[in-house]
């Protein structure tokens, strides 16, 4: 008597059972192929962000770094020298700035942003002071 209720009733189980795992295993194979497709794409897309990088980012910087130009501005006034250094691009915009707190004071440096404009500022101030500014 080790007949169970199924076989009793002959309730075919094993069919219900082996159905389910099957599409279990076609829906993990669906999510599988998925999976991949997914990661596929990401790495084709990933290496061409590296490439378009390599290809524009670092040309613009080296490009960039290239076209500053440096003047330094020695300044005279009252036997007094003064000195300050500009750099700015190739569209004359300032990119850095610094030097004698007397002409950053007097002219008013932080208020320019094109080089030629503060240049020509500083050389007027002085000037019109009785001094003189030569570049370098």
């Amino acid at each position: 008597m080790n007949t169970s209720l199924d076989e009793l009733v002959e309730n075919d189980i094993k069919s219900i059972l082996e159905d389910k795992i099957s599409n279990t295993e076609k829906l993990a194979g669906v999510i599988l192929k998925l999976l991949k497709g997914a990661g596929i794409i990401f790495l084709i897309m990933l290496a061409i962000e590296v490439v378009i990088f390599f290809a524009f980012g670092i040309n613009n910087v080296i490009r960039h770094q290239e076209e500053i130009t440096e003047v330094n501005l020695n300044c005279m006034l009252n036997e007094e020298e003064y000195t300050y250094k500009v750099e700015y691009d190739d569209a004359y915009i300032i990119r850095a700035a610094g030097g004698s707190a007397y002409i950053a004071d007097k002219v008013g440096t932080e208020n320019f942003n094109n080089a030629l404009d503060l240049l020509k500022a500083t050389e007027k101030y002085f000037k019109d002071n009785g001094g003189y500014c030569t570049y370098e």
